[in-house]
């Protein structure tokens, strides 16, 4: 047997993933979004929870871009399978993402926060 101070072709740990799991950029057409209405991801039965954001939601947390006014904004996973965080409109459309109970919720800057607007309908009597 034969020791050395080189490691080499040490397989990959499910640590590394954690590790190294950070929001990829992604090339995407930004046109092919322009005419999407992100309002028909609104949902009556979210919108009667009364819901919404606490917390300061200053950029996305997967392409950094600021949020202005108008802009929605989704709590969900930033990369699939991986930690939520708030992203943008764009990322979310850009991903293969979704909204749902366990998936991700809609929020839509208003003048008073960011209400809950999509991604919860399940009746509050059902929680």
């Amino acid at each position: 047997m034969h020791a050395t101070a080189l490691a080499i072709g040490l397989p990959t740990s499910p640590l590394d993933v954690l590790i190294s799991n950070k929001p990829e950029a992604k090339a995407f057409d930004m046109a092919s979004f322009e005419d999407f209405d992100m309002a028909s991801f609104e949902d009556d039965v979210s919108k009667s929870r009364s819901g919404e954001w606490f917390g300061a939601v200053d950029a996305c947390d997967a392409c950094g871009k600021l949020f202005v006014e108008g802009d929605y904004m989704i709590d969900g996973p930033v990369v699939r399978d991986g930690p939520w965080g708030n992203i943008c409109a764009s990322c979310f459309l850009s991903g293969d993402r979704q909204l749902g109970v366990g998936k991700g919720q809609l929020y839509k800057r208003t003048a008073d926060g960011w209400p809950l607007v999509g991604g919860y309908a399940r009746p509050l009597d059902e929680s």
